[in-house]
């Protein structure tokens, strides 16, 4: 019994003991941020008593020495590390790993070289954040980045067509070429432009041609067909071909014998007519050709213009026919242009102005289908902008000269001038090509004839007396609308001048003349008492009125 109540007493001490010794002094949870595979070192500034990780799998420590410890990540996440000390103390630590790689994202974004591009490595993805000025320096900054994570630039693009005309038609005019690509699968580009680069490119196609022609001199053959209208006895004659006359028993006697011994034979008699061809036409002709397409895209971007028509052109195939479209006119396409950081543009240019020539024309299924003339030149180019260069150019020349004459004949001397036919010609043509790019933007000015201008500021004039709609307000109701509509038909009343009248009641003119008629009476009164008593009259005299220059005081206030 006494062992009992002293193992009870001794319980009761120990109890009392546990309840009152302190706790562990605690701490605020400090925040560790590591990347994976990286540590930490820690120093707790105590000896360390006991140490506890949450989720070794994430991070876990090693003990260095009596106070020291080294935190080492492994896997991407979020773990409490608790550690105790020999003071009475207890540390909590919120260790945080995640995939970024700093130092790498350090060692791209020196190399990068931008002032305003932040580089974050995440596993094995690079992410590019903040701003550059134009394409050049996002390209330059995304090229960098795949090189250091192993992404092939090169193979960074895509297929790009843009259409110019749709497929109802069936025109194969679409532009087709490769568009770099700012983003892959390991390389996030979230780089902003501040100012984008813009390209114009104008091309100009002059064209001049001159033509001389000189159709001199007579042309003798027989005649193969002879017309003759018996009502005005007039004979329409076919020439055959030049030099070709024809005599024989199927001709028949085609005039009658003479008296000499030149015409009385048999070969006169049945020798066919001869008639003449005269020539004498000079021709002279110049034509001068200019086109100027232009067209604006971003660096790096494809784009294409078109100005023309279309010609139908049909197509036979198992007893039916079809009609299929081709373009003419004049078309500009530029396939991926950029800017380079010295201010040069390269662009892949293609050029064509083509119209219809009728001279050629062929006869297809019924169909007259005109040809084509065309002009063309696709080049790769690197100009300065602001620059003309020729990309293209044709000089051709032809000259042909023929002389007709009879023989014998046409050797006499003079005379044989008159048996000889002189056929002269010249053909020039002259092209060039020449394109001019510029780096523009929205205050660049454009150029525009006096007409061309004056019928923008018109439209533009047209629009600004337009009302500006809201198309998400709210419905009034019939009843408001019919009547809003009475107030907007209402016109102001036309002001007109009425015949001078007698005033209303009141009015200043009714007033005035009230006036007039007091004083008269005044006056009156005044001249018949003088007549009545004028010796007695006192020398008094009355004021005198003047209403004659009183005006209104819509007068007055008028010409205040």
């Amino acid at each position: 019994m006494m062992q009992w109540k002293k193992a009870l007493a001794l319980g009761m001490v120990a109890a009392t003991t546990a309840v009152v010794a302190p706790a562990p002094a605690y701490a605020y949870v400090q925040p560790i941020w590591l990347g994976v595979n990286q540590s930490y070192y820690l120093n707790t500034g105590s000896g360390i008593s006991r140490v506890a990780v949450a989720n070794p799998k994430i991070a876990d420590v090693k003990i260095l020495g009596a106070s020291a410890l080294n935190v080492v990540a492994f896997a991407p996440g979020t773990t409490t590390l608790n550690i105790w000390t020999k003071n009475g103390m207890r540390q909590e630590y919120s260790v945080t790993v995640s995939k970024e790689d700093k130092g790498l994202a350090a060692i791209i974004e020196k190399a990068i070289d931008l002032p305003h591009v932040e580089v974050t490595m995440v596993g094995d993805r690079v992410l590019l954040k903040g701003h550059v000025e134009n394409q050049y320096e996002k390209e330059l900054a995304f090229k960098i980045a795949c090189l250091y994570v192993g992404d092939d630039t090169v193979a960074q693009t895509k297929k790009v067509t843009k259409k110019m005309q749709d497929n109802v038609s069936g025109i194969a005019t679409d532009i087709e070429g490769d568009e770099a690509i700012d983003s892959s699968a390991r390389v996030v580009n979230l780089l902003e432009m501040t100012n984008p680069d813009q390209i114009n490119i104008e091309a100009m196609v002059i064209e001049i041609n001159s033509d001389a022609a000189k159709q001199l001199g007579v042309e003798y053959s027989s005649p193969s067909n002879v017309e003759h209208n018996e009502d005005t006895n007039w004979k329409k004659v076919t020439n055959g071909s030049t030099g070709s006359f024809y005599a024989g028993e199927t001709y028949g006697k085609t005039r009658d014998q003479g008296n000499h011994w030149y015409n009385r034979n048999w070969l006169f008699t049945h020798f066919s007519q001869i008639n003449a061809d005269i020539h004498a036409l000079v021709n002279k002709g110049k034509a001068r050709i200019i086109s100027r397409p232009n067209i604006t895209t971003m660096s790096g971007k494809t784009a294409g213009i078109l100005v023309g028509g279309q010609i139908p052109v049909p197509i036979k195939s198992n007893d039916t026919v079809s009609v299929e479209y081709k373009p003419y006119g004049i078309q500009l396409n530029l396939v991926k242009p950029a800017v380079d950081n010295d201010g040069n543009i390269t662009a892949d240019v293609q050029a064509i102005v083509s119209r219809l020539d009728w001279s050629n024309a062929v006869t297809v299924n019924g169909f007259n289908m005109p040809g084509l003339i065309t002009r063309q030149a696709t080049t790769v180019v690197n100009i300065p902008t602001g620059m003309t260069m020729a990309i293209g150019g044709l000089l051709n020349s032809e000259d042909s000269q023929s002389i007709s004459k009879v023989p014998l004949l046409g050797n006499i001397p003079v005379v044989g001038e008159l048996f000889k036919y002189h056929n002269k010609s010249r053909q020039k043509s002259e092209i060039m090509i020449m394109i001019t790019p510029r780096v523009v933007n929205e205050q660049t000015r454009t150029t525009m004839s006096e007409k061309m201008k004056d019928a923008y500021v018109e439209s533009r004039r047209e629009k600004q007396k337009m009302p500006a709609v809201d198309l998400n307000e709210e419905l009034p109701s019939k009843q408001e609308e019919k009547q809003e509509k009475p107030a907007k038909k209402k016109k102001p009343a036309k002001v007109v001048e009425q015949p001078q009248a007698e005033p209303p009641a009141g009015s200043f003119a009714e007033r005035l003349a009230n006036l007039r008629q007091e004083i008269a009476a005044e006056k009156q009164a005044e001249g018949a008492a003088a007549k009545v008593k004028p010796a007695k009259a006192a020398k008094t005299t009355s004021p005198v009125y003047s209403l004659d220059n009183i005006q209104k005081p819509e007068v007055i206030q008028g010409a205040q």
